[in-house]
């Protein structure tokens, strides 16, 4: 026999399946332009059949639905197209970081108070053209001397705005207060707080998953820290089996296992001289000890520390600073050659060092700015070698033909350490390279967004709500409710006519 309130529960579990779906759609509709939010979707079965004995104790045949449960409310969510958003993601923001940075280091090298580098060579061989011609004239002599300060002025000036750069991206190791306020400090710092954030909620995912219950605002507050995480570095995210853990990795670190942050990251001064090779001024180290500078290779923070290096073929801050301190290297070594051979004004062989056009000071820093004009032509221009000695004799104050050969040097392919080639020719050079590599690096960067922006459209698809279809399911389940509740009503009323024949 059919129990009496049968029906009654049939109705109610209706009731309550309905008002479920109802609530799930309503967070929905209202949670929609939330960062991250993933569309969530109950999960409706059916109650365990009823069968019941017949008078004579036998079972009858057939069962007797129950009506409708609620199995789970789950997400909408596809974590192998996470796996590709994040892996492209940081390619976006590796090569976002180095379009910026050469964007400003062409801005450096570009025209720095009107006038590029080489406008200041030419003006400079120019002088000392003139010089060749009117070596006796003192004004001339003055004028060479000035504008040798500004060749140095201006190629000390960009190296120094190019320096300036770096520190503020990956700090100096000779100023330890430039690494903690550095750039990649500050991505660091927010690197930590993401791992601190993550295995925070991995202890509570953890938690309300062992109820039974499905966390689906945590799992997505999670998922976006690691769409965040994937724009500083690259790292391999391990799930375990029931997703209620998310383990971080780092080139077989552990940076997060479950509820704890094992490894956080440090910056910190590279030790040693000046760097060489793909050597930084500051390391990245984790707390067990170990170096993992090689080890990120792409997002922002990787894209810091290959700015900030001197990777062989990369236009990279130190390696177009390397390339002018070469070239003025050059150019100054290559004029005092020629002032220690021939005569000043006076006729006097100089005496070097004393008397070169540009001195050199010993030091650990980069011969550019080790480099000064030489304050004894300053104060005396006579002493600009601009006659020559190649008859072993002064020819008198009108011979320019050692400043002749000092103009002549803006035209020489002899410079081996240079490649043969002019002096503007291998700035013109350095730009140019300069130049392709940032376009380059902005082509690659569109590529990366434009994939970015396809990935993303397929996971908005499959993951996003879409208001229309929400509605559509909420008209749906409101009709099932009304239903229920007038066969709740029907019953009710049924029964109090049976009870009132009774009574």
């Amino acid at each position: 026999m059919i129990p009496s309130f049968f029906g009654y529960y049939n109705a109610h579990r209706g009731i309550m399946a309905a008002q479920s779906a109802i609530n799930v759609i309503n967070n929905n509709i209202t949670s929609a332009d939330l960062e991250g939010y993933s569309r969530q979707r109950i999960e409706l079965g059916a109650e365990a059949a009823w069968q019941y004995l017949s008078n004579g104790g036998t079972m009858n045949p057939g069962q007797y639905g129950q009506s409708v449960r609620v199995l789970d409310v789950t997400r909408a969510h596809n974590n192998f197209i996470d796996l590709q958003y994040r892996s492209e993601n940081n390619n976006k923001f590796y090569y976002d970081t180095l379009s910026s940075a050469m964007r400003q280091m062409e801005s450096i090298m570009g025209e720095p108070n009107g006038r590029t580098i080489s406008d200041t060579i030419r003006d400079f061989f120019a002088s000392a053209q003139e010089l060749s011609a009117n070596p006796d004239n003192i004004a001339v002599r003055q004028q060479f001397i000035q504008l040798a300060e500004n060749l140095l002025f201006v190629f000390q000036q960009q190296g120094q705005q190019l320096r300036d750069l770096r520190t503020e991206l990956v700090g100096d190791a000779s100023v330890p207060a430039t690494i903690t306020t550095s750039q990649l400090a500050v991505e660091v710092s927010e690197v930590n707080e993401i791992l601190d954030q993550v295995a925070s909620l991995n202890k509570q995912i953890a938690l309300i998953t062992s109820t039974g219950a499905s966390p689906n605002s945590l799992l997505d507050q999670r998922d976006v820290l690691l769409d965040r995480l994937s724009e500083k570095m690259n790292v391999d995210i391990v799930r375990n089996t029931n997703n209620t853990n998310t383990d971080i990795m780092l080139n077989g670190n552990i940076l997060v296992r479950g509820d704890t942050v094992v490894n956080r990251m440090s910056v910190t001064a590279n030790p040693g001289p000046v760097p060489t090779a793909a050597d930084r001024p500051t390391n990245i180290n984790l707390t067990n000890g170990a170096t993992v500078n090689t080890a990120i290779t792409t997002g922002t923070i990787g894209g810091l520390l290959t700015m900030g290096g001197v990777a062989p073929g990369e236009a990279t801050i130190r390696n177009v600073l390397l390339q002018l301190d070469d070239l003025f290297d050059e150019i100054a070594t290559d004029l005092n050659a020629l002032q220690a051979t021939g005569r000043d004004l006076n006729g006097n062989i100089p005496v070097v060092p004393n008397n070169d056009i540009f001195g050199l000071v010993a030091g650990p820093d980069l011969a550019l700015f080790r480099y000064s004009i030489n304050s004894n032509i300053v104060n005396d221009p006579t002493l600009i070698a601009a006659a020559s000695n190649v008859s072993g004799a002064f020819e008198g104050a009108g011979d320019g033909r050692n400043a002749l050969l000092m103009a002549q040097l803006e035209t020489s392919i002899t410079n081996a350490s240079l490649g043969n080639i002019t002096y503007g020719d291998y700035i013109a050079n350095t730009v140019s390279q300069l130049g392709v590599r940032s376009s380059a690096t902005s082509g690659e960067y569109d590529t990366a967004k434009n994939i970015i922006f396809s990935i993303n459209e397929r996971k908005q698809a499959f993951s996003s709500v879409n208001i229309d279809e929400e509605m559509v399911n909420l008209v749906k389940f409101q009709r099932s409710l009304e239903a229920s509740q007038r066969a709740f009503r029907s019953i009710d009323e049924a029964m109090q006519t049976i009870m009132g024949m009774v009574r």
